[in-house]
């Protein structure tokens, strides 16, 4: 990207596809989660953060949905 826009337009659809590729492959290589709505550790710093699958599932997605915004506005 040239601008910022473009540039955080960018790392917004980056880090949301690798975001949903990351459980796509932890699927793939050792079978897990077996739902979405499996419980799942987010951050452990401070606290240990803890939700379903698919929390982040949807977070990458409205991201991806944000990046693509930016980048046809």
């Amino acid at each position: 990207g040239k601008t910022i826009k473009e540039k955080l337009a960018y790392f917004l659809l980056v880090f949301g596809v690798w975001d949903i590729f990351y459980y796509i492959f932890l699927k793939i290589l050792v079978n897990w989660p077996d739902s979405l709505f499996e419980p799942d550790v987010y951050f452990l710093v401070p606290v240990a953060w803890v939700g379903p699958v698919i929390t982040p599932i949807i977070i990458s997605t409205i991201l991806i949905i944000m990046s693509i915004m930016l980048l046809s506005s």
